[in-house]
């Protein structure tokens, strides 16, 4: 099993259903966003192997970036990689949290 996290642009998620629908459409290819392209740089420069939280490489598309985060590692790193994200003006969106999708914009925290 493993969790998912999905990292957007500002103007790719003003809501839930519209973040879901991007995230499962999983288009594949350069961020139009550079500070998509700057997040997934620095989640790659920031984790090391032996630190590496995830279920396998980020999925990078071009309008979010797609984490699946094993399950023993996502209360260690979820507030780290939200933090960042935020710092880079990115939405975070948990298509699990409680039991159905939220968004996380900045400033707002992960709890």
């Amino acid at each position: 099993m493993s969790l998912d996290l999905v990292v957007l642009s500002p103007n790719a998620a003003s809501s839930e259903d519209d973040a879901l629908a991007m995230w499962v459409s999983e288009s594949e290819g350069d961020p139009e966003d550079p500070a998509l392209a700057q997040f997934a740089s620095e989640i790659d420069e920031r984790l090391t192997d032996e630190e590496w939280p995830f279920t396998g490489d980020p999925i990078v598309c071009s309008d979010h970036v797609s984490l699946v985060i094993a399950p023993e590692e996502w209360e260690r790193v979820v507030p780290e990689i939200v933090d960042l994200a935020h710092r880079n003006g990115l939405i975070v969106l948990d298509p699990q949290y409680g039991g159905e999708a939220k968004l996380f914009p900045p400033g707002a925290s992960y709890e």
